[in-house]
C-alpha cells in the first residue's frame, strides 16, 4: 500500500456489500466482532474496517460503494442475479448505509466515509435486477425501485451524516435512445430524471463508471451517446443545463473506470490513462476519478490493471503514481496537473470538420492552433463558460442552457473585466463556412468572420 500512499491519491473506493456485513438476519445481543444497528447485528471484517481507518489517518477519502442484497432480503420477485437483486424492502438496504454512515463518521476511532454511492449501474438489469428477467420489464416500476432504494439508504445515511454526498449510480450508456427496459436497460438520462422525479427534495447526486464504449481499446471526444473519459464533459453539462437550480448536480464523481492492458495494449492504455486524467481535469465538476482496479485479477479477459497479475507493473502503473507529484521538489506533473490550478482550452481546427474549442483532448485529425489559460475552481469576479454543440459543430458560451443546443460541458471560468497578463477572449462566426470559434482580436481576424459576444478575460498560453 505504501507506493499507493506516495502517488498522492486523494482517496480509495471500497465496494461494501451487504450480503458479506449482514448474510443472516439476527438480532442483539450481537458478537463481539459485530456492530450493533437499529435492532440488527453487522458482522465487522477487521480488514475492511482497518483499510478504512489507515485511509482516513492518512488524511485520504473512502467513497463506500454500497450494495449487494442478502437472500434473507431478497426473494420476493423472480430475480436471477443474486446479490443484484433488489431487496424486499427499501428499508433494510437503507439500515446498511445508516449503519456504516455512522461507524464511520469520524468520531468513532473508525475513520470517516463520507462519499456514499449506492447500488451499482442502476440502468443496467444485471446490476439492479428488480424481477423481470431479461424482460419485459417496466419502465416506471425500475424507475420507483431505483428511487425507494436509492431515498431509503439517502435517509438513514443523512441521519448519521449531514454533510455526506450521496450518490445514485449510472453505466455508460447515457443517451435516451439507450432506453430498452423490455430487454433490460435504462439509460444514464432516463435514471437520472427518474431519480430526479421520485427525490422529494433530496439533494441527490450523481455518479459514473464511465468505461469505454464496448470492444473499443480507448475513447474519444466523439463517443456520445455512450458517455466515457473522451466526452466526460456531457453528463457535467446536462446536469448544469437540466437542473440549474440543484448547487449539488454542478459536480459528479466518477467511481469505477478502467482501461483495456492486454499485453498488447499496455502501451495504449497508459495513454488513455493520461488522457483520462487531462479530460477529467479538464472539466470542472469532476471531483474524484477512482481507477478500477490496480492489479489484474484471474478472469479478467480486459485485463484493466495497472499491474500485472505478478504484480509487475504495466507503463500505465507510473503514468497513474507519476502524473501528480506535488510531493517532490520540483513537482512532477502531467497530464493535465500541470495547468492545475487552470485548465486549458484548446482551439483545434480541422479543413473538413471546422473549429473545436474544447479543454478535452480534441477529436483525431485537428490541430491545435492557439490556447488559454482557464479557471477551474470559483474565482471572485468570474464566471464559467460552456462548450456546446449545434450537429457537429462546436461554440462556446457563458449561457449554462447552451441556448437550448447540446451541452459538452463547462470547460473553465473566465473573468468578466480586463485585469492584469489577461487577455480578451471572443466567440467568433464565420459564415463562409458557418463556422464557430474563439480568438483574442476583437475583429476575430476579419472578414468572412465576425465577433459574435466577449467571453471574458483569460490568460495566454
Amino acid at each position: 500500500m505504501s507506493d499507493i500512499w506516495r502517488s498522492n491519491p486523494g482517496g480509495q473506493s471500497l465496494y461494501l456489500i451487504w450480503a458479506d456485513w449482514e448474510p443472516v438476519k439476527k438480532a442483539p445481543p450481537c458478537a463481539g466482532n459485530e456492530q450493533q444497528y437499529d435492532g440488527h447485528c453487522f458482522v465487522i471484517v477487521p480488514e475492511v474496517d482497518e483499510a478504512i481507518r489507515s485511509w482516513s489517518l492518512l488524511g485520504f477519502t473512502t467513497t463506500a460503494i454500497v450494495y449487494g442484497t442478502p437472500a434473507w432480503a431478497r426473494g420476493n420477485r423472480p430475480c436471477q442475479f443474486g446479490i443484484y437483486c433488489v431487496p424486499n424492502d427499501a428499508a433494510d438496504f437503507g439500515r446498511f448505509a445508516g449503519m456504516l454512515a455512522r461507524r464511520y463518521n469520524g468520531l468513532n476511532g473508525h475513520g470517516r466515509m463520507a462519499d456514499f454511492v449506492l447500488d451499482r449501474e442502476v440502468g443496467n438489469i444485471r446490476y439492479f435486477d428488480i424481477g423481470c428477467g431479461l424482460g419485459p420489464c417496466d419502465q416506471f416500476e425500475w424507475l420507483d425501485l431505483i428511487a425507494e432504494n436509492y431515498n431509503a439508504a439517502f435517509d438513514a445515511v443523512a441521519v448519521e451524516q449531514s454533510t455526506a454526498r450521496v450518490m445514485t449510480s449510472i453505466d455508460n450508456k447515457f443517451a435516451s435512445s439507450f432506453d430498452d427496459a423490455a430487454h433490460g436497460q435504462l439509460s444514464g438520462m432516463t435514471v437520472l430524471m427518474g431519480v430526479a422525479n421520485r427525490a422529494a427534495g433530496r439533494a441527490w447526486r450523481v455518479s459514473i463508471n464511465a468505461y469505454n464504449k464496448p470492444e473499443a481499446a480507448g475513447f474519444s471526444y466523439g463517443d456520445y451517446p455512450y458517455v466515457t473519459l473522451g466526452n466526460i464533459g456531457i453528463l457535467v453539462g446536462w446536469l448544469r443545463q437540466k437542473f440549474p437550480d440543484a448547487p449539488q448536480l454542478r459536480s459528479v464523481q466518477l467511481t469505477e473506470q478502467g482501461l483495456p492492458g492486454r499485453p498488447a495494449l499496455e502501451s495504449q492504455q497508459s495513454e488513455y490513462l493520461c488522457d483520462g486524467f487531462h479530460n477529467a481535469l479538464g472539466t470542472p465538476g469532476v471531483e474524484s476519478f477512482i481507477y478500477y482496479r490496480m492489479q489484474d485479477q484471474a478472469g479478467d479477459s480486459n485485463q484493466l490493471g495497472l499491474r500485472r497479475l505478478d504484480a509487475s507493473a504495466k507503463p500505465s502503473w507510473s503514468t497513474w503514481a507519476d502524473a501528480n507529484r506535488v510531493d517532490l521538489d520540483p513537482a512532477l506533473l502531467s497530464c493535465g496537473f500541470q495547468y492545475i490550478p487552470y485548465t486549458l482550452l484548446t482551439l483545434g481546427y480541422d479543413a473538413a470538420r471546422g473549429s473545436i474549442a474544447t479543454t478535452r483532448i480534441l477529436p483525431a485529425g485537428y490541430a491545435v492552433t492557439k490556447s488559454w489559460y482557464l479557471y477551474r475552481s470559483e474565482e471572485p469576479g468570474t464566471i464559467m463558460v460552456y462548450e456546446c454543440h449545434i450537429g457537429s459543430k462546436s461554440f462556446l458560451t457563458t449561457r449554462h442552457t447552451c441556448d437550448n443546443e447540446f451541452p459538452y460541458g463547462p470547460v473553465g471560468r473566465v473573468f468578466r473585466d480586463p485585469r492584469p497578463f489577461h487577455v480578451p477572449l471572443y466567440t467568433c462566426y464565420n459564415g463562409e463556412f458557418a463556422d464557430h470559434f474563439v480568438s483574442s482580436e476583437v475583429d476575430c481576424g476579419g472578414p468572412p468572420s465576425t465577433m459574435l459576444a466577449l467571453l471574458g478575460y483569460v490568460r495566454p498560453a
